[in-house]
């Protein structure tokens, strides 16, 4: 893996103030050369983390370059609170909930502001059964109720953006499993946000996977890619052909699925088309990935670190074409498995202070260079980053 000499205390970011105080605790530590590292980010206030939300990588909000890094969480107090980088240091900030409180995580996406920068929208599953979403903003942040589908939520599976060309605006898309089994579509319209029933696969849902988006080409459109598991113990995938959504069975490893990982796209070649790598942990405690060879779909088994796979973190591609699993071994380290361009490898990437308890996302920095970034949380009930600089 390689990396430019650069200081984390180096990344020019703007400071985004959410109308809540900055509190908590946070021990980041300055990184001094290119190399992997750990920073123990502490708890958020006088509370633990209890659940992942997601991660994102924004630009401030005048513009510039997209390396705001904001953390999202649900702490153990009901409320939502959000870990994020100043410019020179990184604290927390708590976000509030929706009246009927916070009772689990359905993900986060970063959208534009329409002034050259982002801002990030938050979904969780509120109380009282419907979706919500927090709006952080220069100044303050806010509450949204989106409803829900007949019957309510019972799960969160996943948030992306959708453009439908290159020069379009983004389309908020989010996907949750609703009581009555079947997978739900909040999405934006353009001007309003709808639900929209997508069914269910054989056997139903009985666990998320990950949500993204394919481009056929440079110029081509945004596709929205759901993955689940099924109650039939295969991956099952919702996509959008461009006309039509359809259900594909995508089978399963041997010994089946487990739990989900993480998904992520690759392209061969920078005006070539994303293909989708869905990976998942196997019942035999490998990590399995299915994936888009360009004319047909395979799985491919990738081994484990010692141990075996005991918890996802997440997936990303770095530069566009190198992809990257995180994961938590039986051995308690963090581990990545990455494609060099040439082939797999796993390596160890230790552990921090009180130790992993699980997987709390990833996110990439695109600038000044690709940078991945793996969050987990601790042993102690913190928030932890491991990231490459």
């Amino acid at each position: 893996m390689r990396g430019g000499l650069r200081r984390v205390a180096s990344l020019v970011l703007a400071s985004l103030t959410l109308g809540a105080g900055a509190v908590g605790t946070s021990n980041a530590e300055s990184s001094i050369l290119a190399a992997w590292h750990w920073a123990d980010q502490g708890t958020p206030g006088n509370t633990t983390v209890a659940e992942r939300v997601g991660a994102v990588s924004m630009r401030p909000p005048a513009g510039g370059q997209d390396n705001l890094v904001h953390t999202f969480v649900r702490g153990s107090d009901g409320n939502l609170w959000k870990n994020w980088w100043t410019g020179s240091s990184w604290v927390w900030s708590i976000l509030g909930a929706p009246t009927s409180g916070v009772a689990s995580s359905v993900g986060v996406i970063r959208y534009g502001d329409g002034f050259g920068g982002h801002l990030a929208y938050a979904f969780v599953r509120g109380g009282d059964g419907n979706l919500w979403r927090n709006t952080s903003v220069t100044g303050n942040s806010s509450w949204t109720n989106h409803g829900a589908p007949a019957g309510g939520i019972a799960e969160g599976i996943g948030a992306i953006t959708v453009r439908d060309s290159p020069t379009a605006n983004e389309r908020p898309f989010v996907f949750v499993r609703g009581n009555d089994g079947n997978l739900w579509l909040n999405s934006w319209t353009g001007s309003h946000y709808v639900w929209s029933n997508q069914g269910t696969p054989g056997g139903g849902i009985i666990g998320t996977v990950g949500v993204m988006t394919v481009k056929d080409s440079p110029g081509g459109q945004e596709r929205p890619y759901a993955f689940v598991r099924g109650g039939d113990g295969n991956l099952w995938l919702n996509w959008w052909s461009g006309n039509s959504w359809s259900w594909s069975n995508q089978g399963a490893p041997g010994g089946g699925i487990a739990a989900g990982v993480g998904t992520t796209g690759v392209r061969n070649s920078s005006g070539g088309a994303e293909r989708p790598y869905a990976f998942v942990r196997g019942h035999d405690g490998n990590l399995w990935l299915n994936w888009w060879s360009g004319r047909a779909w395979a799985w491919s088994n990738q081994g484990a670190p010692a141990g075996g796979v005991s918890d996802g973190v997440g997936a990303l591609t770095v530069d566009n074409q190198r992809p990257y699993a995180f994961v938590r071994a039986g051995d308690g380290n963090l581990w990545v498995h990455w494609w060099t361009g040439r082939a797999w490898n796993w390596a160890n990437q230790g552990s921090v202070g009180s130790g992993i308890a699980g997987g709390l996302g990833v996110a990439l920095v695109p600038d000044p260079s690709h940078k991945p970034y793996a969050f987990v949380r601790t042993n102690a009930g913190g928030l932890a980053v491991h990231w490459w600089e």
